[in-house]
């Protein structure tokens, strides 16, 4: 008999957790699975509760949060042989959105009991954590340092984009020491990111830039809009002319490694959440997270 660990926060953006629980039970017991729930509460480390249930290993591990807390839960699986699912219940859902999985519950619980297939990715790694999407600072982490759970519950996604407005309103560039691949380079940007599988989440891939998440590097892309005015014209080059230069964007690959650096601390996000401050060392990890998807994706 299959059996799965699922790891459920019960606080991201659903609005119903016992109706979740519910669809959850009679997903898996309709499909003749058994699995253990964990909830979490925020003062664990889910990478260590990932782990210590790995014993006798589970058919699959499950996320059932936001980007958040499936990079959370993939913490525990890095270069495991044991398949990750995610059934997205966050904010955003930026993997689900670049990777195809179902953004109901109901339709990512059918992917995984049911046909599939298994994509193994690369990941970011950050002090022995991992993430999935992408890590930046600049606006992006601003954006989300601005925006409350409260907020997110309330107004969804639209959250996000109000504070992203009012980041771009004040937008400033700040100078950055970046070593990519122990290549070092200044420069005065509003935004550095690295990015795995996504620059915003929105099905984008893959841009001009050929972004993958399973070849093994990076983008780290930089953006140095003068203005919110300039926004629209870099965005639309990006992710719908599908052109990989503008005067105010510019991408380096990197293989290895990526470390940022500013004179004065500022905030960095990964996937959706504060991880930290300037100075960070990012490490890159090729094809570490087997992820279920479906069985076509709609960049392959």
């Amino acid at each position: 008999m299959s059996h799965a660990f699922v790891v459920l926060n019960p606080v991201s953006g659903i609005g119903n957790v016992n109706l979740f629980r519910q669809k959850l039970e009679n997903a898996f017991t309709q499909s003749g699975w058994t699995y253990t729930l964990y909830e979490t509460t925020g003062n664990e480390v889910v990478k260590d509760v990932v782990q210590a249930h790995l014993d006798p290993p589970p058919n699959m591990v499950i996320a059932c949060g936001g980007d958040g807390t499936i990079s959370q839960v993939a913490s525990g699986l890095v270069n495991s042989a044991i398949p990750l699912g995610a059934v997205p219940l966050g904010t955003w859902n930026a993997l689900a959105h670049n990777m195809g999985i179902p953004l109901l519950p109901d339709d990512a619980l059918k992917l995984l009991v049911g046909p599939h297939s298994i994509l193994e990715i690369d990941a970011l790694e950050v002090n022995e954590n991992v993430y999935l999407v992408n890590i930046g600072c600049g606006f992006s982490s601003s954006m989300i340092g601005s925006t409350d759970r409260a907020a997110k519950r309330r107004f969804g996604s639209l959250a996000y984009i109000w504070n992203l407005i009012l980041q771009l309103i004040g937008l400033r560039r700040i100078g950055f020491h970046l070593v990519i691949d122990q290549k070092h380079r200044k420069i005065r940007s509003a935004e550095v990111m690295v990015v795995n599988s996504g620059l915003l989440g929105l099905r984008e891939l893959p841009t001009k830039l050929n972004i993958y998440p399973y070849d093994g590097k990076v983008e780290v892309c930089i953006f140095k809009p003068r203005s919110i005015l300039s926004m629209p014209s870099v965005a639309w080059n990006i992710l719908v002319s599908r052109k990989n230069h503008h005067p105010e964007f510019r991408f380096f690959i990197a293989q290895s490694s990526v470390t940022i650096k500013t004179k004065k601390p500022i905030n960095v996000q990964g996937d959706g959440e504060l991880i930290g401050k300037t100075p960070i060392e990012i490490r890159v990890l090729p094809h570490a997270i087997k992820l279920i998807t479906p069985e076509r994706i709609p960049f392959l």
